[in-house]
């Protein structure tokens, strides 16, 4: 019998099988969101304080309202739980998202919503490739250098493309 797992949705838990994102979402509409992706090891979350001095960093360049709930200690708790109820404490891969809300280009409500997932990650995570890497430039993508490009954004097109072109 497989074990269910689990997502935070605004504070609430879901079954991955279970659909919660609004079709009206900023960050699926228009990519409008930031992510971090985290380590966990034996109950620890690596470099913690680092993500999310990144993250709330992040959140000021495009004006992100975050609201007073949205806390480290109130997020990491709930990183936290969701490592518990998973099943993933010793080593887990933890993404936080972060949108701005609901609505169209124009009229968005700017309600902050974010989404925590945590996964068992694979045991190589912690060990170095002894054999190399073979590298390559993905030719099809140039980034641009402004203040958003130092963002971990939702809109992740070009590493994408990149990642399937190196497949």
């Amino acid at each position: 019998m497989k074990t269910k797992t689990y997502y935070i949705n605004n504070g609430k838990f879901f079954e991955v099988s279970d659909p919660s994102l609004s079709v009206s979402n900023h960050s699926y509409r228009y990519g409008d969101g930031l992510f971090e992706t985290m380590k966990m090891v034996n109950g620890k979350i690596n470099l913690l304080k680092f993500h999310f001095e990144r993250l709330f960093y992040s959140m000021q360049v495009p004006g992100f309202r975050v609201p007073v709930l949205f806390s480290e200690k109130k997020i990491t708790d709930e990183i936290y739980q969701l490592a518990e109820k998973n099943n993933c404490t010793q080593l887990a891969r933890v993404r936080l998202a972060v949108s701005r809300g609901e609505g169209s280009l124009n009229d968005c409500d700017d309600k902050l919503q974010y989404t925590i997932e945590c996964v068992p990650a694979e045991e190589n995570v912690n060990r170095l490739n002894e054999n190399g890497f073979i590298i390559d430039i993905y030719p099809d993508a140039v980034k641009s250098w402004d203040k958003f490009s130092k963002l971990k954004s939702t809109s992740y097109l070009h590493y994408v493309m990149a990642a399937r072109f190196a497949k």
